[in-house]
């Protein structure tokens, strides 16, 4: 008797989870478009989202690559560089003073770049 129980309820069990995609499937058609228009519309803002993310990770990591030079060598090399193209940076002593910056702000607005009278290592190569 226990066993037939068993077949019984396993059964039943059976039916039931056999209809319910079944209901889900005779849902409201209406619901059924909203629900996909609203995938993919999530879709689509995600996808945005990666796109904008990326671009400012690129943006980013474009920035990184120019780093600001600080060593006094490099800085006198500079200030070299531009007392030859005509700036003035005044004393060629490796010390990033209000000369140096205002000499290679000039050089960066003559040349069409950011002017920011900071000395990064394009900058550098541009001088030279």
């Amino acid at each position: 008797m226990k066993v037939n129980n068993l077949k019984y309820k396993t059964g039943l069990v059976f039916i039931v989870a056999m209809m319910l995609p079944i209901q889900s499937t005779n849902a409201d058609p209406s619901s059924m478009i909203s629900r996909q228009v609203s995938r993919t519309v999530s879709q689509e803002v995600n996808r945005n989202i990666s796109e904008r993310v990326v671009k400012e990770v690129q943006k980013v990591e474009a920035v990184k690559e120019d780093k600001v030079i600080y060593a006094k060598a490099k800085i006198k090399q500079a200030q070299k560089l531009l007392k030859k193209l005509g700036f003035k940076p005044g004393v060629a002593d490796g010390i990033m003073g209000r000369n140096t910056r205002k000499a290679i702000a000039e050089f960066q607005k003559s040349k069409g770049i950011v002017s920011n009278g900071r000395l990064t290592e394009k900058l550098l190569e541009r001088l030279s």
